[in-house]
């Protein structure tokens, strides 16, 4: 077993969980492994960068790394995420935290977001600083490992003022997104994300549903009337009318490039394991393709509504008084999340005034800027040619459906940075969910994309 290798199982073996104060003490046995690996590999420079201005429990700290061979050279920055995601699902067939390799395949939480792309990175710099003189090297090499991705980059704008001279780049790359079909992939645009908590409470108690049915107003069904208001999923369509005005329009071009590259329903289904798949309904037939839905427009998703009976062997004929949903916006250039929480705001403000009495209140959570480049810009060509000599095919552009905090912050903090975002995450991955995995051979390809970025990357 080679030694990057065995480092990356070890890297697996840190529960990094950031949603669970529980795990901090780990984080921190991880980060100190992890500097001075970045040290073994060949950086000049590691170090734990903290915050001046908040309490060390109140956020995670960042990782960063440098080679700096000659300050009249470009940079390029490197970006990717320690932290992962929970991991209770009892569908796992492993400890998901003892990493396992079958069939080629890492198994593992993290294996693939975002230890195992990281790691790509890690691989191809360990060799451009071991085998390439110095003298021959074109670029400095700037890393950032954040710890808060999963929790929505809460912290990151903080970071980027307190290091900004620090973390500055001519170059930024992220392969912390997903290929089409496993085809070479080029970003240019990731979707904003509005996360909130909506409480409301229709009494001051919980009533028996045999004396006051049809008298008390349910409040589980009347959020579910809100929602219902929310989104039409018939038509998969948000109904708030006045955010449509704000969403750029595409290109007759890029609609129809996307619906070229696009995957089909049929192959959504199957990778989703879905058994209902949602394009339009009552439109011509194949005329939305996957790629429009999530590249395109915007979506709404209700992420959990807790109230009343929550057990399933409990039996209780209640009329719960409250009601939490909790639900997610994703943004397509041009709706900000202030702009989008406002006229969110008043939609629901009309809903619920009808129902006079009623208490409500909406908290904004996550509150994360889109990202769009133009597709046809220099440095993306010059990826792409990069893209075409790894995989000896064309690569495909792309928006991208998610959301990754911390690049819309870097291109505020940044504008004259060229950002390059390489789709490297394959369906199959089973990221988020159990029995996460990773194949080495991609992760030798991501780092074959990063070597030659390094070798011949020029936008003249």
């Amino acid at each position: 077993m080679s030694n990057w290798l065995k480092d990356y199982l070890q890297f697996l073996s840190f529960r990094t969980v950031s949603t669970d104060p529980k795990f901090r003490d780990e984080i921190d046995k991880a980060l100190d492994w992890f500097t001075e690996l970045l040290k073994q590999y060949g950086f000049k420079k590691a170090e734990v960068l903290e915050l001046s201005d908040l309490n060390k429990k109140d956020y995670l700290p960042m990782v960063y790394a440098e080679y700096i061979v000659d300050k009249n050279l470009p940079t390029i920055l490197f970006y990717g995420h320690y932290d992962v995601q929970p991991a209770n699902e009892p569908e796992w067939e492993s400890d998901p935290f003892t990493p396992v390799i079958k069939n080629n395949a890492v198994y593992a939480r993290g294996a693939s977001d975002n230890k195992g792309r990281l790691f790509a990175i890690l691989v191809a710099l360990r060799k451009f600083f071991k085998n390439v003189p110095d003298s021959q090297k074109r670029f400095n090499v700037k890393l950032l490992v954040e710890g808060e991705e999963e929790t929505g980059s809460k912290n990151v704008k903080r970071f980027l003022e307190q290091y900004k001279e620090q973390l500055s780049a001519d170059y930024i790359f992220i392969n912390d997104a997903s290929s089409v079909k496993g085809k070479p992939t080029i970003i240019y645009g990731l979707r904003g994300l509005l996360y909130l908590d909506l409480e409301i409470q229709t009494g001051e108690k919980e009533l028996h549903s045999g004396g006051y049915g049809n008298l008390a107003l349910n409040a589980p069904q009347l959020a579910s009337y809100v929602v219902y208001k929310l989104k039409d999923i018939w038509k998969n369509s948000i109904r708030i009318e006045r955010l449509k005005k704000h969403i750029r329009k595409p290109s007759k071009k890029e609609i129809e490039y996307l619906a070229s590259i696009s995957p089909s329903w049929e192959d959504i289904k199957e990778s989703t394991k879905a058994y209902v798949v949602t394009p339009y309904r009552g439109q011509k037939k194949d005329k939305f393709k996957p790629l429009h839905l999530t590249g395109l427009r915007p979506s709404l998703d209700v992420h959990g509504i807790v109230s009343g009976v929550t057990t399933p062997v409990t039996i209780k004929t209640n009329i719960p008084h409250k009601v939490l949903v909790k639900f997610s916006l994703r943004l397509v250039p041009y709706l900000t999340p202030e702009l989008t929480e406002k006229l969110l705001r008043q939609y629901i403000d009309k809903i619920l005034r009808k129902f006079k009495g009623v208490k409500y209140n909406l908290t904004p959570l996550i509150k994360l800027m889109y990202f769009y480049e133009d597709p046809y810009s220099p440095h993306i060509n010059a990826f792409k040619e990069i893209m075409q000599q790894v995989y000896s095919e064309p690569a495909v552009l792309i928006p991208y459906g998610a959301t990754i905090g911390i690049v819309s912050a870097l291109k505020e903090t940044y504008p004259d940075s060229k950002i390059l975002i390489h789709g490297l995450r394959l369906d199959s991955d089973n990221v988020h969910a159990a029995n996460e995995n990773f194949r080495l051979d991609i992760l030798g390809q991501g780092a074959k994309v990063v070597n030659a970025l390094l070798k011949g990357f020029s936008t003249q």
